[in-house]
């Protein structure tokens, strides 16, 4: 079913899987980009930050929920919001992260908590981690690198 679903999905998102245009294969950078892709990326990232099914046809797909906490104590300093924003934003995109994406970043992993309450550890945890990777997977420079 895996195969399946993500066959069904790179469909959904513009690139039949093993049937390129070409033999230069799919054109990329803004072409990427429509009306149609654009909520549909959005929609496969937030599926798979959360772990949910996706319909196709009379058949739900779903991907395993992912440990979000161990996935983060993965980068230096977990503990640190400033330094684990930092780090995983210029991991997870092609940009490095400047100050304004840094504010930007903290204010949606912290929630309006000041940074010496962060704590990865904690039952809101998750769900912090989780917006503020949807956070990234949507921002533009991430769709175009």
């Amino acid at each position: 079913i895996r195969g399946e679903y993500l066959y069904k999905l790179s469909d959904a998102l513009g690139q039949k899987l093993l049937d390129p245009p070409n033999v230069a294969g799919w054109p990329g950078y803004r072409i990427w980009v429509s009306t149609t892709t654009l909520p549909e990326r959005h929609e496969m990232t937030d599926e798979l930050v959360d772990g949910t099914p996706r319909r196709f046809g009379r058949l739900y797909y779903s991907v395993k929920k992912p440990n979000s906490v161990d996935f983060i104590k993965r980068f230096p300093d977990p503990y640190d919001p400033v330094k684990l924003v930092k780090s995983m934003g210029e991991c997870l995109t092609a940009f490095k992260v400047d100050a304004e994406r840094e504010e930007l970043f903290l204010a949606t992993l912290l929630e309006g908590a000041d940074t010496y309450d962060w704590n990865p550890d904690d039952p809101n945890a998750p769900r912090r981690i989780s917006n503020f990777l949807k956070l990234i997977f949507e921002l533009p420079e991430y769709q175009l690198a």
